[in-house]
């Protein structure tokens, strides 16, 4: 029966539902038309079968909805086969003779009925025929491993899933290509070799891997790195320089490890050059060109003999990632020059030796409008530091359109007490060289 209409008639009715298994009222019948009787009826349908459903109607007119009735009694659905497939079929993995094959199960308001069970379909990938097998299990677990032969091994087949109850069959899930399980490796990777890196505590192994064996000084130790991937190379860190080591390698996946390969022996290069150049200059070529110039590295006895030097400049407002190197190699001039530097802007540059051990320490040199009172002292706290411990010193310079001979004076006077610098204009640039 209806309500009062509050002065507008009533365009259509909005009837709403809920299951027991959603509790949210929703729209199951929009725009049910009056019929001109004292009571009202409608048919709904594309109900959700195997459902308890509760209902309510709301009164619409042109002024909007109005306050929807109290639920009706109970009432059941029948029961019907699945209307959909399962979701998300797929598998693999298990132990040799698997083929493990595994689905979304079908949440209960998608069973429709009691007694869910399921049907897997498989073949081999070009083959014609399906084979199948029925899983009826209490728990509703979407997984079925089916047997195969042995030698089908990490082989594609074609799998898909079919839900049934017992009112009939739901649809076929889409067809889906899946590997069956993995046999362990049979043969020992062939002939391993051991390119030694540029970085001293490294060593690339040339093979796929999984096993490191270390014999170093006598005593036997094993280490074990995984390489998680399918290419032949692997890179060991953490060595010691200058040092013997035998590796062995095996391959290995989720059936296992397969055999040990014979043991190889390398030794990793010596360490990389310990000290930074010495004497560098930088010498203003122009307003947007400079020029630097060093000293050759002394090598010890336990450093790989330098290949060459790099110079690295950067803006001093980037990271480091964005400098460009200089390459200067043994037997050329130990000089570089730098072009279309701003005027007025800031960089840093560094000086190192390089060497198959690797690269070694650094000079910075930090170039710009400065103060200069304040980069001195800067610079002589690293002096002391270098007489003390033997790092690398800092050479600081000031690159400039014009220098100003009031500037050069106040450098002049803060270099007065230092006894080790000397300070001189060079083209259009002022020079700080620390000896």
């Amino acid at each position: 029966m209806d309500g009062a209409n509050n002065g507008r008639p009533i365009r259509y009715y909005n009837i709403l539902g809920r299951t027991n298994w959603n509790r949210t009222w929703v729209n199951v019948s929009i725009s049910c038309a009056c019929r001109y009787t004292s009571r009202q009826q409608a048919e709904i349908s594309n109900l959700t079968p195997w459902s308890s459903y509760e209902f309510s109607i709301a009164a619409v007119s042109d002024l909007g909805i109005g306050t929807p009735s109290i639920p009706s009694p109970i009432y059941s659905t029948h029961e019907d086969r699945p209307y959909i497939a399962s979701k998300n079929v797929g598998g693999g993995s298990g132990k040799i003779g698997d083929l493990t094959i595994t689905w979304d199960p079908l949440l209960p308001q998608e069973q429709h009925s009691h007694g869910i069970y399921y049907k897997a379909f498989w073949r081999l990938k070009g083959k014609l025929e399906w084979a199948s097998e029925i899983i009826k299990r209490q728990d509703n677990i979407g997984m079925a491993v089916a047997n195969i032969p042995l030698n089908n091994y990490y082989t594609e087949y074609e799998v898909k899933v079919q839900a049934l109850n017992k009112v009939g069959k739901g649809p076929e899930s889409e067809v889906v290509v899946i590997y069956s399980a993995e046999n362990m490796p049979l043969v020992a990777p062939q002939k391993p070799k051991l390119p030694l890196s540029t970085r001293p505590l490294s060593m690339l192994l040339g093979s796929r891997s999984n096993k490191l064996l270390e014999n170093y000084a006598g005593r036997r130790r094993c280490g074990v790195l995984l390489i998680r991937t399918t290419r032949n190379w692997g890179l060991i860190v953490g060595l010691k320089p200058d040092t013997y080591y035998f590796v062995k390698v095996m391959a290995y996946n989720a059936a296992g490890e397969g055999p040990e390969n014979e043991r190889a022996e390398e030794r990793t290069y010596r360490k990389a050059p310990q000290k930074p150049p010495s004497s560098v200059h930088i010498y203003g070529i122009n307003p947007s060109t400079v020029r630097v110039v060093w000293r050759y590295v002394s090598l010890a006895q336990d450093e790989e003999p330098i290949e060459g030097y790099k110079v690295r400049v950067w803006e001093s407002d980037q990271n480091m990632i964005t400098a460009k190197d200089t390459i200067v190699a043994i037997g050329q001039k130990l000089g570089a020059y730098f072009t279309n530097l701003t005027p007025g802007k800031s960089y840093n540059m560094r000086v190192l030796a390089y060497s198959n051990g690797g690269d070694g320490p650094t000079i910075r040199f930090q170039m710009g409008e400065e103060r200069l009172t304040k980069l001195v002292n800067e610079s002589k706290k690293e002096k002391q530091q270098k007489n003390e411990c033997g790092t690398c010193v800092s050479v600081i310079a000031a690159i400039c359109d014009e220098v100003r001979d009031t500037l050069f004076e106040k450098s002049l006077a803060c270099l007065s007490s230092w006894r080790y610098s000397k300070a001189r204009m060079v083209s259009e640039a002022v020079m700080i060289e620390i000896l």
